[in-house]
């Protein structure tokens, strides 16, 4: 699709019309779902090695339409449709790209939340704290990591690890038609990343809510639960387990 041009569907129920949204570095692909009398707009922001056309991010924005609510879903930079180049380590990149999602929102629709799943949570919480004055009254995390410069285990193979020491770098995945690699200079980005910013949420006008599977075997509960403990009580929603969400995260 070219980046000025953007396709809308219409039911009689809602309408969904999907464009791109230029920032300094990217393109970012974008859909948005109105229903016919729309409360308000969510932002929703995906995860590592995902997009906004996966079945959750689907399901999620249908079932918000269903509850009168309208959601802009958007791929980061690298990721998806979007243009650019994504790192494993980029968390302030992408909340830059939040940031130019949100305002370009505001200037259309009244923002009333934003939902951001594993690294797009973490990545939202990051610009909610350094951005608190563009921050929405509700701010759902799900299974976001605190800890995210501690690696899962067994995330890395011995060849690759290898390759990294030898080369600074190896190619990890493939999704869609998109090579993800790891260098050196991403994994310490990912290292430095402080998530205790979020210290600095502005909850004298937010609420913040931390939803975790409750079978969830890739994201450690002590990484969500932290969110919790490294702020004060008033005005979070603590942390909820949703079995419900296990089969989609």
């Amino acid at each position: 699709m070219d980046p000025t041009t953007a396709t809308t569907a219409t039911t009689t129920m809602e309408t969904t019309t999907e464009y791109y949204i230029p920032t300094a570095d990217a393109q970012l692909h974008a859909r948005l779902v109105l229903p016919a009398a729309p409360i308000g707009v969510f932002i929703v922001s995906h995860g590592l090695l995902d997009s906004k056309d996966s079945k959750l991010f689907a399901a999620l924005q249908a079932m918000l339409a269903g509850e009168s609510i309208g959601s802009l879903a958007f791929d980061f930079r690298g990721n998806g449709r979007s243009t650019g180049s994504t790192g494993y380590g980029n968390y302030l990149d992408e909340a830059e790209d939040l940031r130019r999602v949100v305002e370009h929102a505001a200037e259309r629709h009244k923002v009333i939340g934003l939902i951001g799943h594993s690294k797009g949570a973490s990545s939202m919480l990051l610009f909610a704290a350094k951005y608190p004055y563009r921050c929405p009254p509700l701010v759902v995390s799900i299974s976001a990591r605190f800890f995210v410069g501690r690696e899962p285990p067994r995330r890395w193979k011995p060849e690759q690890l290898e390759q990294l020491a030898r080369d600074g770098r190896f190619m990890w995945r493939v999704h869609g038609s998109r090579e993800y690699w790891i260098t050196e200079e991403q994994l310490r980005l990912r290292r430095s990343t402080d998530m205790a910013a979020v210290r600095g949420l502005p909850l004298h006008r937010c609420f913040v809510l931390n939803v975790m599977g409750a079978q969830d075997r890739v994201v450690p509960e002590d990484d969500v639960l932290e969110y919790d403990r490294q702020r004060p009580r008033a005005n979070t929603l603590g942390c909820r387990r949703r079995p419900l969400l296990d089969t989609a995260l």
